[in-house]
């Protein structure tokens, strides 16, 4: 149903019903004839209720054939700007309620029957104190704008509305004055309100990095839009790694109980939920856009994941811990349905990563020079010979590493220097001679006529902003 008719659907209901009213005495008795209710139709037809069918002919006349309503003598008062509402809400009986419901959640005494009987048997000194806050809530809510205004100006609008009433008020343990959904309607209300998300930029504070950042923008759009311009003989090729640690134990919430066939949970006994197994694993991705175009989409394919460790030889028996009964302690039973590693066999260690080193300190790492050698390269090749074979294009490779620092980036950019394709095509990677390994660094104003020449190794482009690493296959 309608809140409200405008002036003209006003006038020509109150002529239609006029036509019903003059029409009405022609019929027997008065009454319509069955089955016909003009009145239930046009108030459907209006959207309206019977009532206000019926009484509005009388009603038009009443306001001197005027459709204007009726205007509250305190249209546009607020608590916030009106006096007169400020002493008719804050009195001490008002405060009174708010600061026992504020003081005893959940209770009965949140009843108004309840609260009213325990005011009234109030002492003086009571009455006092609930006078006083009531006078403060006044003053808080005379001047709330103020204060609105100072905690989004102070917050850049990053806080909620319950924040904000609490921050009004003074606190947590101090009575709201005005509501958080009060506060909300009335900051919503101003004009060009909006929500907006937690938005990032590039600190640019000195001309070093404006021009750092100006440099690597010009060059990430030279770069993929002249892609598109050579879409039709290069395909770009987006590789992304990265490195990710991993729960040995998932919390799963549907597991399977089946008595019938003795399936049962079971209890994972850990110290903490912060001390479960973890494995940390490495992994290389290769983005295929399409026609080379970020913003048409693509296809993504995983080259390699692999578990940052190694096999290693047990130097002694092991045995899992048993815990007692009584819960006071853990043993470890020397008997063979409790070994847990024999000695001499292989068993899976996890490493940390290094740079290139295998052995620190006698320690054994997983280094990254290795892998990135014999099995993200390797990998990365054999991809793009497939897509060689299937686009009929040469293949540019471009990448990054996420979350890398300076160090591991230039390693990255050194190791793809390094790496080139072997020339009986085996898919090896191999290194090159010192004479082919002076070709890779090329500028980016000469990237795009680099990619109109066959060459017979991967190509590599050295941003000037970060180490970026780029390569061609062909």
């Amino acid at each position: 149903m309608k809140s409200q008719l405008s002036a003209k659907e006003n006038n020509k209901l109150v002529a239609i019903k006029s036509e019903l009213n003059r029409l009405r005495p022609m019929f027997d008795h008065g009454e319509w004839p069955r089955p016909y209710t003009p009145l239930a139709s046009l108030a459907h037809a209006y959207g309206v209720g019977v009532t206000k069918v019926k009484g509005c002919v009388v009603k038009h006349y009443r306001n001197n054939c005027s459709t204007k309503r009726k205007e509250r003598s305190d249209a546009g008062d607020t608590l916030f700007n009106s006096a007169a509402k400020r002493n008719k809400l804050y009195t001490p009986y008002n405060h009174f309620k708010k600061l026992q419901r504020k003081q005893n959640p959940g209770e009965r005494i949140l009843a108004d029957n309840d609260l009213k009987e325990a005011w009234s048997k109030c002492d003086e000194a009571v009455r006092h104190r609930c006078w006083l806050g009531a006078e403060e809530e006044k003053l808080i809510a005379a001047n709330i704008v103020g204060e609105i205004k100072k905690a989004l100006q102070k917050t850049n609008g990053s806080i909620s509305w319950e924040r904000l009433a609490v921050y009004v008020a003074g606190g947590e343990d101090k009575v709201q004055p005005v509501s958080r959904t009060a506060i909300a309607k009335y900051v919503m209300a101003t004009e060009g309100f909006h929500y907006f998300e937690t938005r990032t930029l590039p600190q640019c504070t000195t001309e070093h990095t404006k021009r750092w950042r100006m440099e690597w923008a010009t060059s990430f759009f030279i770069f993929w839009e002249g892609a598109k311009l050579v879409a039709s003989k290069v395909q770009i090729v987006y590789f992304h790694i990265d490195e990710k640690w991993f729960y040995l134990l998932v919390i799963r919430k549907n597991n399977k109980a089946v008595p019938v066939w003795g399936v049962q949970g079971v209890f994972n006994r850990i110290h903490h939920k912060s001390a479960i197994d973890k494995i940390l694993a490495i992994c290389g991705i290769a983005y295929v856009p399409h026609s080379s175009d970020l913003r048409r989409g693509g296809t993504a394919k995983k080259l390699t994941i692999t578990r940052c460790g190694d096999m290693v030889e047990a130097k002694k028996d092991s045995y899992k811990r048993v815990y007692n009964k009584d819960g006071t302690g853990y043993t470890y039973p020397k008997v063979p349905e409790n070994l847990l590693r024999r000695k001499g066999e292989l068993y899976f260690e996890n490493q940390e990563i290094t740079g290139s080193k295998e052995v620190v300190k006698g320690e054994r790492k997983f280094a990254l020079t290795k892998w990135l050698r014999d099995t993200f390269m390797v990998d990365l090749v054999r991809y793009c010979q497939y897509l060689e074979a299937k686009l009929g294009k040469r293949i540019h490779v471009r990448g990054q590493w996420d979350n890398a620092s300076p160090d591991t980036k230039l390693l990255l950019l050194a190791l793809m220097q390094s790496c080139s394709m072997s020339e009986d095509g085996s898919g090896r990677a191999s290194l090159p001679t010192a004479r082919s390994r002076t070709s890779w660094m090329r500028p980016s104003s000469l990237l795009w006529p680099s990619l109109c020449r066959p060459s017979k190794a991967l190509s590599l482009e050295a941003g000037t902003s970060n180490a970026r690493c780029s390569g061609r296959w062909s």
